[in-house]
């Protein structure tokens, strides 16, 4: 099956964040993904401050069937959280993203990453930090075909090309044709 992405670029502000980190696996990341969102939910609540943008998660290396990995749980603030039980304050840096939206289930999510890291490539770039899935819509009362889901790679140019200060990002929006198929360093 070949599908295709399109892949932009745009500034991602610094965000503030109530989140938790959990270890996960692929047979457990859906339950894991809800019970620390409930958690960071209870947590704000107890202090009486509310979600200020998207939810997201951001994925701090590879998840496999074997070792598993290490996700946060991030709900954005107005103010800094300064933290209940296991949920704690921090702030998400910014800069520049390379991003897709990708519709449907978290079970068929592997090609839009793809696309994203194919995109990188072809534009000479290098990820600049942790991959992080923003939620678009309710994930609890969307049907899974209809689930929207921005992916988001922090993006640099590479230390020996110059500063991005000396080096535009490309702006405009890039489609890329992949063979859907997950490949093994890619999370979910």
């Amino acid at each position: 099956m070949l599908t295709t992405q399109d892949v932009a670029t745009r500034e991602q502000p610094a965000q503030q964040v109530a989140a938790v980190r959990r270890h996960t696996s692929m047979q457990t990341i859906g339950e894991d993904i809800a019970l620390g969102f409930n958690q960071v939910d209870a947590a704000m609540e107890t202090v009486g401050i509310r979600q200020f943008g998207r939810p997201f998660i951001v994925f701090h290396g590879r998840i496999d069937d074997v070792t598993g990995g290490d996700i946060e749980i991030c709900s954005p603030v107005v103010t800094p959280f300064l933290g209940v039980e296991d949920v704690y304050g921090t702030e998400v840096p910014g800069g520049t993203i390379a991003s897709t939206i990708h519709r449907g289930s978290y079970d068929e999510i592997a090609p839009a990453y793809a696309a994203i890291i194919m995109w990188i490539d072809e534009h000479g770039l290098e990820p600049a930090g942790s991959p992080r899935e923003y939620y678009l819509n309710d994930l609890e009362s969307t049907k899974p075909d209809d689930l929207l889901t921005e992916i988001a790679f922090p993006i640099r140019w590479p230390s020996d090309v110059g500063s991005p200060r000396s080096r535009a990002f490309p702006t405009s929006v890039g489609s890329v044709s992949r063979a859907a198929h997950r490949p093994a360093h890619l999370p979910h």
